[in-house]
């Protein structure tokens, strides 16, 4: 069975692009070119993933995010930009995100994301109930910490924002 992808750009091109590359790839996908156009799509059909920019003409990427994981908490949700921004980063992980992704976007990078993110039901799961902190080491080791609660529940993620700019800081070194 093809896993569902919607795609949620302002920039046409850019879903045109992810749409064949998915599709060449065993996904089936739908499209949206505006933050409300998507989430009226989620409310009508279940998609696997939702791959939203984050600056978008009437919303912003955390504002859809956010609606997406309240119609399906199970949905995988990545957040796609050209502000490569660590506390955007931060931010929408800690809202649900499963990862963030910077343009120009790689098709290798974005397929190893999908597929890793499909492999692992049972932490998605974990995710998208909570914050808080785990290290994880990002494919090309753009970004190194995704937040959980349910890993380290006695530490919570606004103690760890300084450690993890020193992580990535050293990471680009």
């Amino acid at each position: 069975m093809k896993k569902r992808v919607l795609i949620i750009d302002d920039d046409t091109d850019m879903c045109i692009l992810l749409s064949r590359l998915l599709n060449k790839n065993g996904y089936e996908t739908e499209t949206a070119h505006s933050g409300l156009k998507g989430i009226a799509k989620c409310k009508e059909t279940v998609f696997d993933i939702v791959l939203c920019d984050y600056r978008l003409g009437d919303n912003e990427g955390k504002d859809v995010l956010q609606e997406v994981k309240q119609i399906t908490p199970e949905t995988i949700v990545l957040i796609i930009t050209g502000y490569s921004d660590i506390k955007t980063a931060v931010e929408v992980i800690k809202l649900g995100a499963y990862d963030y992704i910077t343009k120009p976007l790689i098709p290798d990078e974005v397929l190893n994301v999908l597929s890793t993110a499909l492999k692992q039901p049972e932490q998605n799961a974990v995710k998208s109930a909570g914050a808080g902190c785990y290290f994880k080491q990002r494919v090309y080791g753009r970004l190194l910490c995704q937040h959980t609660r349910a890993l380290q529940p006695d530490r919570s993620c606004s103690a760890h924002k300084l450690q993890h700019y020193f992580i990535w800081r050293k990471w680009y070194r």
